[in-house]
């Protein structure tokens, strides 16, 4: 999604393709600015309806995840991504490190490009066995 996209659109999108996250580009160049996944939804709970989901999904995340937005609207909370050329052990490594489930994929102009999980690890380490 867009980071002009409001919160609420975003986990209606969410919910309607049946997805446990989804990357949030920049409206001006498309490049990764961050993300957000169903963990954010309890973040929510937790902050008891003081954050509106009317805003946009960056601000919305600032709010709940108590990090800033800076004067041009970009994120001072690192993005988890790896290039499309990591070797299986980078990602692994990055995944452990830290405790995400899926890192993003990105190109040289960190345009997102897909998206790896521990269940794509799993089983390309189930495939690599058999």
């Amino acid at each position: 999604v867009s980071d002009n996209t409001t919160a609420f659109d975003t986990y209606d999108l969410m919910d309607s393709r049946g997805l446990y996250g989804i990357a949030v580009v920049d409206q001006e160049d498309g490049s990764l600015a961050g993300y957000t996944s169903a963990s954010d939804i309890r973040l929510a709970a937790d902050d008891e309806g003081k954050s509106s989901m009317d805003v946009d999904i960056m601000s919305y995340l600032a709010a709940v995840r108590q990090w800033t937005v800076t004067e041009k609207g970009k994120a001072k909370y690192p993005i988890c991504y790896v290039h499309e050329d990591a070797t299986v052990a980078q990602v692994v490594q990055k995944l452990v490190k830290t405790g995400y489930h899926r890192l993003f994929v990105v190109d040289e102009g960190k345009m997102p490009i897909g998206v790896i999980s521990l269940f794509d690890i799993l089983k390309f380490a189930m495939t690599k066995k058999a």
